[in-house]
């Protein structure tokens, strides 16, 4: 009986190892996974309770031009950032501690090139404390949108000007029209959108050699004579 014992015994440790392996490779394979996914994500990645305190820092290794994990462990958001980021970022904690999440808050940075644009969002981590809630928090980068958002006002206001201006895909059909084009030919939007801009020629240029040129070299310079709705024919 004793021996019996002592070989299930030795079967049951065998057991017990054999699954201690199984479950350290899939605890393993789960932390690769999840290192992964975090490098991934090239945002900052941050852990701040409610008054603004940071207790936990990620950077992916593919942003090697994030600040490092001291610039932010252990301080408050006010030793890093300047009064009106500090300002944004807590009232994102204030309202992520009440409805469990906060997206969309912007801020900028100082920099010597020109100020450097965040969007952060943050979500309360669960089964936190309510007298100490903690928010997972994620700082994009968003300088590039900012600068192509101004640039598309700046574009909409040269739009706007007093000069005709239409915009066309790469056969010459006009996919938008200013309000000065129509003042100046007669033809309303809705008239112009969908057409090729040849309803507006006539025969004093050769109208293929023009986009041709725009086809080759990306721009084509000169005047031409184009006819209104009303038939007059002036130059532009």
């Amino acid at each position: 009986y004793v021996a019996k014992l002592l070989v299930d015994l030795k079967a049951h440790e065998r057991g017990q190892d054999v699954l201690i392996v199984q479950r350290t490779a899939e605890i393993t394979a789960s932390q690769n996974k999840l290192q992964a996914t975090l490098d991934a994500i090239p945002d900052l990645m941050l852990e701040l309770d409610l008054h603004g305190f940071c207790h936990d820092y990620h950077a992916s290794s593919l942003n090697p031009g994030l600040p490092p994990a001291d610039f932010f462990l252990g301080k408050h958001v006010s030793e890093v950032l300047p009064p009106e980021a500090v300002r944004v970022v807590t009232e994102a904690l204030q309202l992520a501690a009440r409805v469990g999440h906060a997206r969309g808050y912007e801020f900028a940075l100082p920099a010597s090139a020109g100020p450097l644009w965040f969007e952060v969002s943050m979500t309360r981590k669960r089964g936190e404390r309510d007298n100490d809630p903690r928010m997972i928090v994620l700082a994009r980068n968003i300088t590039s949108r900012k600068h192509a958002e101004s640039e598309l006002r700046v574009a909409a206001t040269a739009f706007d000007a007093q000069e005709g201006m239409a915009i066309t895909d790469g056969e010459g059909r006009v996919l938008r029209v200013n309000p000065a084009f129509t003042q100046i030919t007669g033809y309303t939007a809705t008239e112009a959108v969908g057409r090729r801009l040849h309803f507006l020629n006539t025969d004093r240029h050769d109208d293929e050699s023009l986009w041709a040129c725009v086809r080759t070299t990306g721009v084509w310079r000169g005047e031409l004579w184009n006819r209104r709705k009303n038939g007059e024919v002036f130059p532009c």
